[in-house]
């Protein structure tokens, strides 16, 4: 039996959104869960929602960005950052 890679992605820009929604649907075995335009209704949905990865526009890196998917890596439990800053 195969394992879904549940994802939810949050970027702003809906070009971009839309690309990565494209990657993850031409991949075997792969599902978006869930998409938000907005860093905090994005991260309230990953609270809400099983996945397995979460695909995030860290944008400017602002510290509010960083500290919000710090917070999130500490209420899951589990946290792998590929690539980025």
């Amino acid at each position: 039996m195969s394992q879904t890679l549940s994802v939810i992605i949050i970027n702003r820009d809906d070009r971009e959104r839309e690309q990565v929604r494209a990657i993850f649907d031409g991949a075997p075995g792969a599902s978006v869960v869930a998409e938000r335009s907005d860093l905090r209704a994005g991260l309230a949905l990953a609270r809400q929602t099983p996945f397995s990865l979460l695909v995030v526009d860290l944008g400017d890196g602002s510290n509010e960005t960083l500290a919000a998917i710090a917070q999130l890596k500490l209420e899951k439990k589990t946290y792998r950052r590929i690539g980025g800053m």
